[in-house]
């Protein structure tokens, strides 16, 4: 029974001695590497300064040529939809593209290189000396635009006829004086003034106009000293009565006569001639005179 054990034992350590060779066989180079880094044999048997010659590897001579035939070398492509880096606000001005010759190849580098900011002119130095005056010099300098004097328009005295009611009632004439801008036709211009009516200051001096509103002179000529005054239907109707009519043709015939050219009115209603003015039967059927209205 006990050789069964011993023999079984040595079986064991044989087998497992085995392993271990093979191991150890295995990881030999390893096993060295380990003992040559940490020093492990020189630390127990001590060192063996043993010099193994190093063998310096053999130099090989290069040829190499030092002349570069650059016709050959290939340019490189550059893309023309590279984007360039944005350059610094104050760097904007600082290339001068005059300075890069076409033929030295060194445009790029000649563009990397900072240059000195060039001073940018002012406004003062670019524009011309009168943005320096004062307003009132530049005022005088500018050309000053012909001033149009215009002449003062020509004016005409002229003499109208109202009416005035004295205390007793009775209607007087009552000639007044205006002055009126002149025209070629001072009949006409003087008789639409007697149609407006009176002024402010003539109206405070009691004086009142007896010609029915809405009377319009639609035309006015003379001949042979007879003015023919052609009015609109308004005028042969006056809410005054006989009384009425008189003073309205006063006013006109008086108004009328202190031209010159003219002796007598002939009056048209409409461009008719009538006999008679309204209803009251008073007679404009010929020219009337001062002299016949007294």
């Amino acid at each position: 029974m006990a050789d069964k054990n011993n023999s079984s034992v040595a079986l064991f350590c044989v087998v497992f001695g085995a392993i271990i060779l093979s191991v150890f066989a295995m990881n030999l180079n390893r096993i060295k590497e380990v003992l040559e880094e940490t020093h492990f044999v020189e630390s127990v048997f001590g060192s063996s300064k043993k010099e193994t010659a190093k063998k310096e590897p053999e130099s090989k001579e290069v040829d190499v040529k030092t002349e570069i035939d650059f016709e050959k070398v290939p340019e490189p492509a550059v893309s023309e939809n590279v984007t360039r880096p944005l350059q610094p606000a104050e760097d904007k001005f600082s290339i001068d593209i005059t300075t890069v010759s076409e033929s030295s190849g060194n445009e790029d580098a000649a563009a990397l290189q900072p240059e000195t900011t060039p001073t940018i002119p002012s406004i003062a130095e670019k524009t011309d000396n009168t943005l320096l005056q004062p307003r009132e010099e530049i005022a005088e300098a500018s050309p000053k635009p012909e001033e149009k004097h215009e002449e003062p328009a020509a004016m005409r005295d002229i003499s109208l006829y109202f009416m005035y009611i004295d205390a007793t009632g009775n209607l007087i004439r009552k000639e007044t004086h205006r002055s009126i801008p002149a025209t070629n036709s001072p009949l006409t211009a003087t008789l639409q003034t007697l149609l407006a009516g009176t002024s402010i200051e003539e109206e405070s001096k009691g004086y009142i106009s007896l010609i029915p509103d809405g009377t319009v002179l639609l035309s006015a000529s003379v001949k042979n000293k007879v003015a023919y005054l052609n009015f609109n239907d308004a005028f042969q109707w006056n809410k005054y009565g006989v009384e009425g009519y008189f003073g309205q043709l006063i006013q006109i015939v008086y108004t009328a006569t202190t031209f010159e050219s003219v002796d007598s009115v002939q009056f048209l209603i409409e461009g008719m001639k009538q006999d008679y003015l309204g209803s009251e039967g008073v007679w404009i059927g010929s020219p009337l005179s001062r002299a016949s209205l007294k």
